[in-house]
């Protein structure tokens, strides 16, 4: 594979990927692109409320495509499983009758349920997939997506806040059930589905003998395996959350490393947020300039999991620069960006990328004035 191959690769993920709120507008069950371009093959599909893309390089391009497919059939596959809106998933069936009675759950979403609810104690319950009695009635009849605890109003209030707390789900290792301990709990997995879709769809690629790939789900998270021909590696742009069409830095990913990305909406005509729930007191509604989490526009969650990585990214737009700073050291292996606003200037901040990814600040400048790059490039 010639550096050639390389820079198309470059350009092709810029193009399909520098706009993160471009959504396809396909049905969830189609393949919405698939393109072979000398032995760069892309392969997109919307599932999950959003788009799942891979972009991969081989010397076989039949054999990468229907590879790739069938990567993206599992994700198909695993929204069946994991959404709570569709009323036959396995979640909502655990939605339903938990309560009444002990659930017995598949291997893989047991050990998905485990993995959140460890990821809620590391945080001090930052991310907590219990929030479910106050987000999935907000969501019903629209897209689920990465921010989990995104509240349009205060609902958040009396009897609701009594049914978020990891305290009231028992998961038993011998049996593979799930027990909710109280009547009102809801599981919701948005926040750290599609990551761990993203690892799934990864697994099965390297599985398959593919040796170098990228691959998102919805541009909130990702996987990057391999370097690019002529060591050129897989980038993100890191873009002003405010002023979108300002670049602010770029991240280089090392192989192996999943990102998740999470942040605030804002109205950026306002410059406020909507209102967030924080799941461990969920009466605090933030807004900008209030608690230090609030400061916190977008985080970037990095390490060896896409699925960690995903509900990661959750927790430290809550846990504010501090609590960030703290995890990071507490659990080496972990690394995050930071977009910290202060007064009217928005600053990059990084802790624990030794191992994960090297980051480079740049001047604020527009997209179209960045030098071309060498290696894969999305901006979010």
């Amino acid at each position: 594979m010639t550096r050639r191959h390389s820079k198309r690769a470059r350009n092709y993920i810029a193009k399909i990927t520098d706009d993160k709120q471009r959504q396809a507008k396909t049905s969830s069950h189609e393949t919405v692109e698939r393109c072979v371009v000398m032995g760069i093959v892309t392969a997109s599909r919307v599932a999950m409320a959003c788009k799942f893309e891979i972009v991969a390089l081989s010397d076989d391009e039949a054999y990468l495509s229907a590879t790739l497919e069938r990567a993206l059939d599992e994700v198909e596959q695993l929204e069946l499983q994991l959404s709570p809106f569709i009323f036959d998933s396995h979640l909502s069936d655990i939605n339903r009758h938990a309560y009444h009675y002990p659930v017995k759950v598949e291997p893989q979403l047991f050990w998905l349920l485990k993995r959140a609810v460890r990821i809620g104690v590391e945080t001090g319950g930052a991310f907590d997939i219990t929030v479910g009695a106050l987000t999935l009635s907000e969501k019903q009849g629209r897209a689920c997506n990465n921010t989990s605890t995104v509240l349009h109003g205060s609902r958040a209030e009396g009897e609701q806040n009594a049914l978020v707390g990891l305290k009231w789900l028992q998961l038993d290792d011998d049996t593979m059930t799930v027990k909710f301990l109280r009547e009102g709990i809801a599981i919701d997995l948005c926040g750290i589905a599609k990551g761990y879709a993203v690892d799934v769809v990864a697994s099965r690629l390297q599985e398959a003998g593919v040796d170098c790939f990228f691959v998102h789900g919805g541009k909130s998270s990702m996987y990057a395996f391999n370097k690019l021909p002529n060591a050129d590696v897989w980038r993100i742009g890191v873009t002003n959350p405010i002023k979108p069409s300002e670049r602010l830095a770029v991240i280089e990913l090392c192989s192996g490393v999943g990102v998740g990305v999470s942040e605030w909406c804002i109205n950026s005509a306002k410059g406020k947020m909507i209102h967030i729930v924080d799941p461990r007191s969920p009466n605090r509604n933030g807004s900008l300039g209030n608690a230090e989490g609030s400061k916190v526009l977008r985080a970037y969650a990095i390490c060896k999991s896409a699925t960690d990585a995903d509900a990661l990214s959750t927790a430290f737009l809550l846990l504010g620069v501090n609590g960030v700073k703290r995890h990071c050291e507490l659990h080496k292996g972990r690394g995050a960006v930071l977009l910290v606003r202060e007064g009217n200037e928005v600053k990059v901040l990084s802790f624990g990328l030794k191992g994960l990814a090297k980051i480079y600040h740049l001047l604020p400048q527009t997209k179209d004035d960045i030098p071309d790059m060498a290696g894969g490039d999305t901006s979010l």
